[in-house]
């Protein structure tokens, strides 16, 4: 973290481990401390990531599309030999 770190930067680093979790099936793990919860709001978006797994708003509309059509072409077996993700 650094000086002026944000909510929406945090926002935009739980979106980045989001995608490494999930669409690049890397195994990662999450550590925050309490003395790196610079806002408030840094704690709602934790607690809605603990309670369901979701944080609202966390991608926009077309992000969600590319997101939903890169994983349905992972479940073809061509694209599971080659990585695109490099």
């Amino acid at each position: 973290m650094r000086k002026g770190y944000s909510s929406a930067d945090l926002k935009l680093d739980l979106a980045n481990l989001y995608q490494k979790t999930g669409l690049k099936n890397l195994g990662t793990v999450f550590l925050m401390t309490d003395a790196q919860v610079a806002d408030e709001k840094f704690l709602v978006l934790i607690n809605n990531l603990l309670a369901s797994g979701e944080i609202p708003d966390l991608f926009g509309d077309d992000e969600v599309i590319d997101l939903r059509v890169l994983e349905q072409l992972q479940t073809f077996s061509i694209f599971n030999k080659i990585n695109l993700f490099e």
